[in-house]
């Protein structure tokens, strides 16, 4: 089929088939990055055909992230092998660029005299005790690169017995690198004294790229001032502003060459250090505020009120941190208002917004401002209490929040808001998470909510008997999480079935008769696993995600819930902190070729505490998973969303 392409036409396909793209070849790690790094299959390109496999093996071997000793011997064993033989192919001649996250041995030295053509070096400094730095000057020594990476993950990699000697071995090469021009290291990185003290014999470098941290973190010297001693240096761009890089400390502190070295920013946005003021720009007397309409003071009051875009509402814990925890942020809120009656009247809405209370007491009085003024209730967009604010008690309101559009657990709205609008009436709300308890939720007022995207409720809550199920309730909903709740409001969401339709219609018309078209997961708890199936039955078939929460056990492992999901590529299993005892409902059910991603949200992975007792929790997981690995032949993730600490290398 492709004999008819010429070489050069087949080569520039493979080439851009078999190559590692530059953002991934360049992106600075995470602790995510050592459980989501799948081995590539890219390469059975090559064995289609012999003439394919002459075309594609240098854009194959053209780079290589290794990310354990394995790869490291596996990838000299290969490049000594064709050294050796007959027809004389020698593949190290191809590799440019070389990233080694683990594995610094006598096989990585064989790697680099192998590859003496290496223009792009990434060096990853979070390091084992297996590692080795012998030789590795010499090794250094033979290439000639043109861009240096230093990366870590933890910050404090290079301060170690081996980080040291990988910093000793740097250093002791660098006054070779006659053609190498661009440094830059990871937001952690420290240049630690082995590394440091040898930087001014960098012999060509031109740029280096550092983050706030990395440039005012001096453990022995001034790490601005060494850089600026490189004879050939133009930029030291800082790429974030930081408590210790603002342009007033980087003017008080910094070198004088250094001073005229600095650029500020990333790409275009870069701006040179002395174009900015040396001083605090203040006026004691400043001009009265221009004349400017109402509708451009509106847009610059929401952003001096807010920590973000005004506009911007999918706002979590990391916003209302920056947000409760700047005082000028809250002051500034405030004396905004009090300025002006013009600014009140413009700036009032922002204010209620986006509320951002940092303590039960404020909460508590936003609550009582808004029940007592219906007008102040319809300027409420996002309610969300952070879980570092403490609460006595759950807190409940009811106001006509009309405008309200995402809401989170710790305060009750539901369904109190609708007691304040007509039937027939319709609210903004987009993501609601509630704690209903026990109470008893009349089914037709889920007509009234046509923008709600995410609804998550917790508690025993039924659903009141005798009363119509709004079929065509809920048309944006994509995700229906019900965690404990009873087998009556289970059945709500199961009714909402299709409508009887007796005309012909197209099938883009048929999706506006569907009941819940747009629904892509489901969750429910593992115990509720008999009565979910009402629910799975009328919609299992649709769902991309599928989340069960086994905080109160596995439940009924003989239901087949699997089955009735047919399309699902991603199970979330809900658990304590702890490893889970297993994949729910997998023996039950039938092989899903779907599932391709196992995702934990809750578990914590941590390799320093109780880590042997979590050792043999994993055993059990992955004892099952292997038992039954033939019904999940296309598993390929295990994501987990918090925080954690992966057994580096």
């Amino acid at each position: 089929m492709t004999e008819s392409v010429p070489n050069e036409i087949l080569e520039l396909i493979l080439r851009f088939a078999l190559q590692v793209p530059t953002p991934t070849f360049e992106a600075w790690r995470t602790q995510r990055t050592f459980c989501g790094s799948p081995r590539s299959t890219v390469s059975d390109l090559l064995v289609v055909s012999k003439r394919w496999c002459a075309a594609g093996t240098p854009a194959l071997y053209e780079s290589a992230i290794l990310r354990s000793p394995h790869q490291v011997t596996a990838l000299a064993s290969q490049l000594n092998a064709s050294s050796r033989s007959k027809d004389g192919l020698k593949l190290g001649r191809y590799l440019r660029r070389l990233r080694i996250e683990g594995g610094y041995d006598g096989a990585f030295i064989k790697v680099l005299n192998a590859a003496p053509g290496i223009t792009d070096l990434f060096l990853c400094y979070d390091l084992s005790n297996k590692d080795s730095m012998a030789g590795l000057i010499r090794a250094f020594r033979k290439i000639s690169p043109e861009r240096l990476f230093l990366d870590t993950v933890k910050g404090n990699g290079a301060s170690d017995h081996v980080g040291i000697n990988l910093s000793k071995a740097i250093g002791g090469a660098l006054p070779t690198w006659k053609k190498l021009k661009y440094v830059t290291a990871s937001d952690l990185f420290v240049f630690w004294p082995d590394l440091l003290r040898e930087v001014p014999k960098f012999p060509a470098l031109e740029h280096i790229s550092l983050s706030s941290r990395t440039a005012t973190t001096n453990i022995d010297g001034n790490n601005l001032e060494h850089l600026a001693r490189i004879p050939t240096l133009k930029i030291i761009q800082i790429r974030t502003m930081g408590q210790f890089a603002t342009p007033l400390l980087l003017h008080k502190h910094a070198d004088p060459r250094a001073k005229e070295l600095i650029y500020l920013g990333v790409g275009k946005h870069m701006v040179k250090l002395t174009e900015y003021p040396d001083v605090e720009v203040t006026l004691e007397n400043p001009p009265s505020l221009p004349e400017l309409p109402d509708k451009l003071w509106d847009k610059i009051l929401g952003y001096a009120t807010h920590v973000h875009d005004p506009e911007f509402l999918d706002v979590d814990e990391e916003t209302f941190h920056r947000s409760c925890n700047w005082p000028s942020v809250a002051s500034t809120r405030k004396a905004v208002l009090l300025l002006s009656k013009r600014f009140h009247r413009l700036g009032l809405r922002h204010m209620y917004s986006i509320p951002h209370l940092k303590s039960e007491n404020a909460v508590e009085t936003f609550i009582a401002r808004v029940e007592a003024s219906d007008e102040l209730a319809r300027l409420v967009r996002v309610f969300f209490i952070p879980r570092r604010v403490e609460l006595k008690a759950p807190k409940r309101i009811s106001a006509p929040l009309i405008s309200l559009m995402r809401v989170d657990r710790r305060v009750r709205v539901f369904p109190d808001i609708t007691r304040n609008v007509e039937r027939g009436g319709a609210f903004l709300l987009e993501s609601m998470e509630q704690d209903v308890g026990q109470d008893v939720i009349d089914p037709s007022v889920w007509a009234m909510f046509a923008n709600l995207k995410n609804i998550t409720l917790y508690g025993r809550c039924s659903a009141l008997e005798g009363v119509d199920i709004p079929a065509l309730a809920l048309p944006t909903l994509e995700v229906l999480e019900l965690w404990g709740c009873d087998v009556s409001m289970l059945g709500v969401f199961a009714r909402m079935r299709h409508v009887a339709v007796h005309v012909v219609i197209s099938r883009t018309d048929l999706a506006l008769y569907e009941s819940l078209p747009s629904l892509r997961q489901l969750g429910f708890s593992a115990v509720a696993a008999p009565d979910a199936v009402i629910l799975l039955e009328v919609h299992g078939a649709k769902l991309d995600s599928l989340a069960v929460d086994m905080r109160e056990g596995a439940g009924a492992p003989s239901v087949p819930v699997l089955d009735h999901c047919p399309r699902i590529n991603e199970l979330r299993i809900i658990t304590t902190t702890a490893v889970p005892l297993g994949i729910p409902f997998l023996t039950s059910s039938q092989p899903h070729t779907s599932i391709r991603r196992l995702t934990f949200p809750s578990l914590i992975l941590d390799r320093i505490r109780n880590f042997s007792a979590k050792a043999e929790e994993w055993d059990s997981f992955i004892d099952q998973l292997t038992e039954h690995r033939a019904k999940l032949p296309n598993l390929k993730e295990f994501c987990i969303l918090e925080p954690f600490q992966w057994p580096v290398n």
